[in-house]
């Protein structure tokens, strides 16, 4: 966020109003795009919750509907809340245009980062779900692997570049490598073809 302002040049466009909008856009584009990623996790832990809660599976359960297809249509509508977030971006634009600003290009990428980082997090935290036992263990997990996988990555590119001097480690700059598990890093707006494989491959499994 900070990056963000400093881009901006801060001092010099204070003193116009399209500084002002400018500036107006950065910060609330930032603060939707960081609601909406604890807001992701809130409402994907809470709609998966079925699957470890007994009394809600034996009611799923004896509904004329098959597991897969209950699944798939609570995946549907944990994306499908997605959407106020994204309103909300819209609105910002809006107020943008009829201000008559234009609308920064950050602004615009916004709406991929959000529903590309919402696809994948959602993805793998239903394929948790369905592995764990509990709740606890499958937000445990998610957080354990989305953490764990990038430091793990750190540490073996520091044990080659420490104990094999001049060993090739290009490879640990290509961000899939170093976030590959890590469905959070989908919300940088990058690797997008990846993520939509780890997505359906996630969903599939």
């Amino acid at each position: 966020f900070t990056g963000a302002l400093l881009s901006l040049n801060f001092l010099g466009v204070t003193n116009s109003g399209t500084g002002i909008i400018e500036i107006f856009q950065y910060s609330s584009a930032n603060l939707i795009y960081l609601i909406s990623i604890i807001f992701t996790i809130i409402y994907t832990v809470r709609i998966y919750s079925y699957l470890h809660n007994k009394r809600k599976a034996d009611l799923y359960g004896s509904l004329p509907i098959g597991r897969s297809t209950l699944f798939v249509t609570k995946t549907a509508s944990a994306y499908l809340m997605s959407i106020p977030t994204l309103f909300f971006l819209g609105v910002i634009s809006i107020i943008t245009v009829c201000t008559g600003n234009s609308v920064i290009s950050e602004l615009s990428s916004m709406f991929l980062k959000i529903c590309l980082g919402t696809l994948a997090s959602i993805s793998f935290f239903g394929l948790i779900a369905i592995c764990c036992g509990t709740m606890l263990n499958s937000v445990l997990m998610f957080i354990a692997v989305c953490v764990a996988y990038p430091l793990s990555a750190i540490f073996i590119k520091g044990i080659v570049v420490g104990c094999f001097d001049g060993f090739y480690v290009g490879i640990f700059k290509d961000s899939i490598i170093m976030n590959a598990l890590n469905p959070l890093a989908a919300y940088d707006g990058i690797n997008i073809i990846y993520w939509l494989i780890f997505s359906v491959a996630c969903i599939v499994l």
